[in-house]
């Protein structure tokens, strides 16, 4: 709390000078103005940026490409004009010209991508950190993307999968697989600035996007919240100052139905309006069917609906007001899992009841019938792994997620050299997540998750350029409070042999096994709830300037001071249903379906399915306070060659554990850095190179720990490798390019202990060298493409890309039957851009051409012998077509 109130402090006496400066008049302003053009059309181009290099200082051209920008700079002065798909301008002024006429080339050339990874706008080529970036022309490219899932393949060293309820994200062999509310995740996601990095509300869906980048390495200085291993920040397009409406339709196999759209008008010259949106349909990737009924149930199908109102107002040229409201609904179906039990239940032998007591045995739901498993039918699970069918018995299934988010960003440009941003975000998040916990034909339970959380973030910032320093100071305060609910559903006489069959020591007690179904427990609905309620409190503040030490040599520095508190409650009670675990045995008087105890004063003792993993109700809280300090030193050796080496450290707050609330400690990261960043073919190629090293402190994971699952920490970790991305325009219409990846990660002391196979046993194990988990230790990529004019019919295009990773493991154990094989995929697009004067754009596509089977996530069954393993295919062979229609007032 002294951290907040420090950093209240320092506003309060900043804030009456920051006033006084926002209510000045500017004088002495001249002013530049003209004209901005299509180089080929002679048409003109509004919404291109026109902005003073240097400086703070910038406005959008208007609907007839015209411009007027004043400035108190001194001459000669440089004006740079920007705009999405056209190549960057640059014009030199030795004094005021109210008359400038500037044709814009379409096409980039491959250094002009612009990025904001240091809260600052940069060419990618002159960020002194390893960036990636993806943005809207690949998108458009491949319509079938709809969430980071889709570009895994895309980004060197950005890897990830799938985990019940969420997907997982690793950079550079550190990911978080934890589905707990009080822990988030290493990787930082964050949508306009704004964190959502929780595994439930990462994997936002990708509509009316601008850019994605993905920074590798701890970026806390800059970014903050949960960075540890690197960020991910998407983009969205903002309001714009022109009218256009852009429709976009797509259809193609496996049930696919995607619409997207774009509405934006310019109200005024100060006031812009944008409402953008996407529907989405896709058949399932795995259809259930029933053991009992026969019923059919698509699982990991898409049925989304997106939108996104946005607000641009500009009331002079030195205050922004951008504020950005969206919603999406997705549902799809259920967990696109294939269950291995389907392998061996039709299999079995019926034995005697005697064997049960081996433990080598299966049951058919309410016959009573008995069947031996091979578990050599269970593991490994590769017979499995590619069906697009599975049999179960529970109907229930589903995955849900509903989210809102609200952020508004103001700006006020005090005179051209500062700026003063305030960042305001709000999001809602729920995901209603139900799946068949054993995973097999037999009826004993599902589990449900509801997460729900409600996040509030605020962020000031004052920054500063000049010719010797690039300078922010920064001011961020986080707030999330959030209910899990883990629920298991049944009914009375299945969970009382659910329990029977996984503990040796319950058979006997069980009114519901072999002979004794009818005297105990009946169909009556039981549903077991626990909740962890979670409270995060988060205030930092932080600093990072840039020294242009001369014209070649730069030296960045900067640090955050980060406090955290986290508060969490867990509750288990009995919602529905009578069965309950106690501590007393009952008395086994199977004429009367009524038991009695063998000591009624026990009675008192009696326990629900969870409490026996911990307390009824419990709360504990903790803090922590991190210092997060990078620096970076770069060198030019030309306008075309950098080189730069730094040091960052990276921290994640801790947090607890399930059921008892064990303290999870927080993860540390001391991250080393060397890169070469070059440019040839006079900027129409570039080769980037970078090299590291990290020493990972108590490295956060999630183990199933015989029957439950546990969050422990790693006390160390290691990640060393080395990546490489280049591309070349090999002529004005042809590129070609690729990267490589080589990431040596590993545990190099994880100790840990699991439940024996014997009551009461423990065993220790020791996963020190294993490699860490949803991390290839290497992956290629190449693409190529090429687009020529056509004589009155637009640019025909061609773009085909090809991706291969190496063996993934989804357990720290390094299972060989839990993991991806290597596999590739192929991809390609063609079509017309352009046609009917620029209206039109037609794109056929194809994913996954040679139809590779391949999985993204596999888990081990929960309970031996009632729970089996399954796993979560990738996407099939899809293709189809995409059509266009742009600008469509100007028709």
């Amino acid at each position: 709390m002294k951290l907040i109130e420090l950093g209240t402090s320092v506003l309060k006496r900043a804030l009456p000078w920051l006033f006084f400066s926002l209510v000045l008049g500017v004088y002495g302003q001249e002013t530049i103005g003209g004209k901005v053009y299509d180089e080929g059309t002679n048409e003109p181009l509004p919404g291109a940026t026109v902005s003073i290099k240097g400086t703070y200082t910038g406005v959008f051209s208007d609907m007839d490409g015209s411009f007027d920008l004043g400035t108190q700079e001194g001459y000669p002065l440089t004006l740079v004009f920007t705009y999405v798909g056209y190549a960057t301008q640059e014009i030199v002024l030795e004094a005021p010209n109210n008359a400038l006429s500037v044709h814009m080339a379409y096409g980039t050339s491959l250094n002009e991508v612009v990025v904001t990874s240091q809260l600052r706008e940069q060419q990618l080529q002159e960020v002194p950190i390893a960036v990636s970036v993806f943005d809207n022309s690949r998108l458009d490219a491949k319509p079938i993307i709809n969430n980071l899932d889709g570009i895994l393949t895309e980004i060197p060293g950005l890897s990830g999968g799938d985990t019940p309820g969420a997907s997982v994200y690793s950079i550079r062999g550190i990911s978080s697989n934890i589905f707990h509310n009080s822990i988030e995740s290493s990787v930082g996601i964050f949508t306009d600035g704004f964190f959502s990095g929780r595994l439930t509300a990462g994997n936002n869906e990708f509509f009316d996007i601008q850019r994605i980048e993905v920074l590798k390495g701890p970026q806390g200085t800059l970014f903050g919240r949960n960075t540890s291993a690197g960020a991910i920040a998407i983009n969205t397009n903002s309001a714009q100052p022109f009218n256009d409406i852009t429709l976009k339709g797509t259809m193609g196999n496996e049930g696919q139905q995607i619409a997207d759209y774009v509405f934006n008008f310019a109200l005024s010259d100060k006031f812009y309006v944008r409402l953008s949106g996407k529907y989405q349909q896709r058949d399932g990737l795995v259809t259930s069917i029933d053991a009992e009924t026969g019923a059919k149930k698509e699982l990991g199908k898409v049925d989304l609906l997106a939108n996104r109102l946005g607000f641009f107002y500009a009331p002079s040229d030195t205050f922004t007001a951008d504020l950005k409201i969206s919603h999406t609904n997705s549902d799809r179906g259920g967990a696109p899992f294939v269950s291995t039990a389907n392998n061996y239940i039709t299999q079995g032998v019926p034995v005697p009841a005697t064997d049960v007591t081996q433990g080598n045995f299966g049951v058919d739901p309410f016959t009573g019938e008995i069947y031996t498993i091979d578990l050599s039918q269970v593991y490994p699970i590769e017979q499995d792994r590619f069906s697009r069918t599975t049999v179960k018995d529970f109907d229930g299934e589903k995955d849900e997620s509903e989210n809102t988010t609200a952020t508004l960003t103001l700006k006020k440009y005090i005179g051209e050299h500062m700026v003063f941003e305030s960042l305001s975000a709000y999001n809602h998040n729920r995901l209603d997540f139900v799946v068949d916990f054993d995973q097999s034909p037999v009826p004993y339970a599902g589990f449900e998750s509801i997460d729900e959380f409600d996040t509030y973030n605020q962020e000031f910032r004052l920054k500063g350029t000049s010719d010797t320093v690039d300078w922010l100071v920064a001011l961020n305060g986080f707030y999330q409070d959030s209910d899990q609910w883990n629920n298991m559903i049944s009914d009375d006489a299945q969970i009382d042999r659910f329990l029977a069959l996984t503990s040796p020591t319950r058979y006997d007690e069980s009114y519901n096994i072999i002979g004794r179904g009818y005297l105990g427990y009946d169909a009556t609905p039981f549903k077991e709830e626990t909740l962890h309620q979670s409270k995060i409190m988060s205030g930092s503040v932080f600093s990072d300037a840039t020294f242009h030490l001369s014209d070649k040599l730069d030296l960045t520095a900067g640090f955050r001071v980060s406090y955290d508190k986290k508060e969490l409650r867990y509750v288990a009670e009995l919602a529905s249903g009578r069965y309950q675990q106690e501590e007393s045995i009952y008395i086994g008087d199977f004429e009367n379906p009524n038991p009695t105890f063998e000591n009624p004063a026990k009675q008192k003792n009696i326990q629900t399915l969870f409490e026996g993993l911990g307390a009824a109700d419990n709360t504990v809280d903790n803090s922590w306070v991190a210092f997060q300090p990078r620096v970076n030193l770069s060198y030019k050796f030309s306008d075309r060659v950098m080189s730069y080496a730094g040091y960052s450290r990276g921290y994640k707050p801790g947090g607890f554990g399930y059921y008892r609330l064990p303290e999870v400690k927080p993860e540390y990261n001391n991250a080393y850095e060397m890169g070469l960043k070059t440019d040839f073919a006079n900027g129409y190629g570039f080769y980037n190179l970078s090299v590291f090293y990290y020493d990972y402190k108590n490295l956060q994971v999630e183990e199933l720990t015989g029957n439950v699952l546990a969050i422990q920490n790693v006390a160390e970790s290691t990640s060393a490798g080395f990546e490489m991305e280049a591309a070349v325009n090999l002529t004005e219409n042809v590129t070609i390019g690729g990267s490589f990846s080589y990431i040596n990660a590993e545990y190099k002391d994880f100790k840990t202990t699991v439940s024996g196979e014997v009551p009461g046993t423990t065993v220790e194990l020791d996963y020190s060298g294993n490699q860490p988990t949803f991390t290839p230790r290497t992956s290629v990529q190449f693409y190529g493409g090429f687009e020529i004019p056509l004589k009155n019919f637009g640019n025909l295009f061609l773009e085909t890309d090809y991706s291969w990773q190496s063996r993934v493991y989804f357990y720290q154990d390094n299972d060989p039957d839990f993991s991806a094989d290597p596999y590739g995929l192929w991809n390609a697009s063609g079509g017309v851009r352009g046609l009917a004067n620029g209206k039109l754009d037609v794109t056929l596509f194809a994913n996954n051409i040679a139809d590779t089977e391949y999985i993204l996530g596999a888990r081990k069954g929960a309970v031996p012998f009632v729970s089996f393993p399954y796993v979560s295919r990738g996407l099939p062979f899809m293709a189809g077509v995409s059509v266009k229609l742009n600008n469509i007032l100007d028709w």
